[in-house]
């Protein structure tokens, strides 16, 4: 259990919003994405101990929204102490009710920043948090666009598996989903993994004919399937013939309980951005344990990945290979199919300072 730590205050907040261009863009069903948004956020504090707090994803951060949410939050926090983040994220989530997409980015940027503070003034590593840990976990290869051939499916399958990368996603949404599906499982064997995300976009039966048709092609899981309510999920999840994953978009730990006791899906997967920081994920991480649900994450592998690694119920870290080399201080590369956690006291996941400077917007 972790305990309180004393005399650490906040002093000050930045925020450097960023933009990371992509060397090649892809779409999925919503739209063609070509740069990552991003927000680092460095937390200071008067005993000479700052946090980073980065967070980014596909979707567009309206950036100057999410400045305008950091001067909201910050006389919560200024000259408060931190005794744990749970205190500090309580602090934030006074009014839940008027959260936007750019305020879940700033407080789940606060919050990791918090984190960084607690875990360095502990001098523990992020991973070794919960009563279980492993210094590196096995990932899935999350890059199976639509807007990618049949055959660049396949090539990129293969690459995967030439890194030691066992598994692969495939996003659903195209006439061919079947026929890409059946050619991917072909070129690949049985031994390899495939897993399957609908993205919310079908409803009850778009989403059980499709599970019919790819039923015979050994998925590990189809992803969202549909979309809320809960309700639409329970008929899929009574009549489907592959296992069910779900959590990227749900920011309550009461959903994801109600998930759980109604066994509505073999797989949970919180978004760090989703659960507003690492408070939250790590509550989903313990749902998880409790349950005995496997439990992976979504995107943000650099940080995801030592709570995966760290949770007794932890099964494979998503990965898109998106950042540039080099823009960290640890190394995230892949090696022999698995990412390697930092194992310094914090979080362990810095934007170097040329990184920020260069993608700073």
């Amino acid at each position: 259990m972790l305990t309180d730590i004393k005399n650490v205050v906040v002093t000050s907040i930045e925020i450097k919003p960023i933009a990371i261009p992509l060397s090649k863009p892809f779409s999925n069903h919503l739209r063609i994405i070509n740069k990552i948004d991003g927000i680092v956020c460095l937390v200071h504090t008067n005993v000479g101990v700052s946090g980073q707090g980065l967070v980014y994803g596909l979707g567009e951060i309206n950036h100057n929204k999410a400045i305008d949410g950091v001067n909201c939050l910050v006389p919560k926090i200024i000259n408060k102490p931190i005794v744990t983040p749970k205190q500090i994220s309580d602090i934030m989530f006074d009014d839940k009710s008027s959260f936007s997409f750019e305020l879940h980015n700033v407080i789940s940027a606060i919050d990791i920043a918090i984190w960084d503070i607690y875990l360095k003034e502990k001098n523990i590593p992020l991973h070794k948090i919960f009563c279980f840990s492993r210094s590196s976990i096995s990932v899935y290869d999350t890059a199976g666009w639509l807007s990618l051939s049949e055959q660049e499916l396949i090539d990129a399958c293969q690459r995967n598996a030439a890194q030691g990368i066992g598994a692969f996603k495939v996003r659903l949404g195209d006439k061919s989903d079947r026929d890409r599906i059946a050619n991917l499982r072909k070129a690949m064997g049985n031994e390899f993994t495939l897993m399957a995300d609908a993205n919310q976009r079908f409803n009850v039966n778009e989403a059980l004919k499709l599970i019919r048709d790819l039923a015979e092609f050994n998925l590990i899981w189809i992803e969202e399937p549909v979309g809320q309510p809960l309700s639409d999920l329970k008929q899929v999840a009574e009549q489907s013939l592959i296992p069910i994953a779900v959590g990227e978009n749900i920011k309550s730990k009461n959903i994801f309980k109600e998930i759980c006791d109604n066994k509505l899906a073999s797989y949970l997967q919180p978004d760090i951005r989703s659960c507003m920081g690492l408070t939250g994920f790590i509550e989903v991480c313990q749902l998880a344990h409790v349950y005995n649900v496997p439990i992976c994450n979504h995107l943000m592998p650099e940080l995801s990945s030592s709570l995966i690694a760290g949770s007794p119920n932890g099964f494979l870290v998503e990965y898109l290979d998106i950042i540039p080399p080099n823009c960290f201080t640890h190394d995230f590369s892949i090696k022999d199919g698995k990412i390697y956690v930092p194992n310094m006291s914090g979080t362990g996941v810095e934007l170097t300072r040329e990184a920020i400077q260069k993608f700073s917007v």
